[in-house]
């Protein structure tokens, strides 16, 4: 399994926003573009079956995610490739 989805997952399986955005923060290496997606994805998906307040939380965590990986981008230095 990629390291995105493998930190999408661990992130996922994190009830406590605080400690899972510190964990993403702590492992801003490992964003990716998959990560993004992962968690763009089940945001929509826990919207859908009814779930807005972990549908909301995820949508954040999402947005930390995206900001950390365009950062990234914009400093030169792109996540490790996928592996």
């Amino acid at each position: 399994m990629p390291a995105g989805i493998r930190l999408a997952q661990k992130l996922l399986d994190v009830e406590d926003e605080t400690q899972a955005q510190a964990i993403l923060e702590a492992e801003a290496s490992a964003i990716d573009d998959q990560l993004v997606s992962a968690l763009l994805g089940a945001a929509q998906k826990l919207d859908e079956a009814g779930e807005t307040d972990d549908g909301q939380r995820v949508r954040r965590l999402y947005r930390t995610a995206l900001r950390l990986l365009m950062q990234a981008k914009a400093k030169g230095n792109p996540p490790a490739a996928a592996g």
